[in-house]
């Protein structure tokens, strides 16, 4: 098998988000007589397939990091250059800027929106750059 893309795992993280949600429909379907056994397993596979497509999600995210060429070193890097320049700023209103553009990038790590991770880093470069 090939290696999984980025946009391979969010499909998958949707068809098991699909699939969990189809067997909740399944359980509580008044055409079907269910015992409690048979009730308990059925909500268990639905939390799980839940749960595995959230963590496909989360894996998605990563591929999406590994495959922008993003890494980890860029952003240590780029956050130590923007330290930098700010501690030789005099200009209050470069510093403000700097900082925002920051501000925006940690947003983006956080919500581990890889997109947004990738034009706040720039962002904030280019802010270094005009300081």
């Amino acid at each position: 098998m090939k290696k999984l893309s980025a946009k391979n795992a969010f499909e998958l993280s949707n068809a098991f988000g699909e699939l969990s949600a189809s067997l909740n429909n399944y359980l509580f379907s008044p055409q079907i007589k269910l015992t409690k056994n048979q009730k308990a397993d059925i909500e268990s596979c639905t939390w799980s397939l839940l749960n595995a497509s959230a963590d496909i999600r989360t894996f998605a995210v990563d591929l999406q990091l590994d495959e922008s060429k993003l890494s980890f070193e860029k952003l240590l890097d780029t956050t130590a250059q923007a330290r930098d320049t700010i501690r030789q700023l005099t200009n209050i209103r470069k510093v403000i800027v700097i900082s925002t553009a920051a501000v925006s990038l940690a947003g983006a790590i956080i919500s581990q929106r890889p997109g947004a991770i990738i034009d706040t880093t720039e962002a904030l470069y280019k802010a270094i750059i005009k300081a």
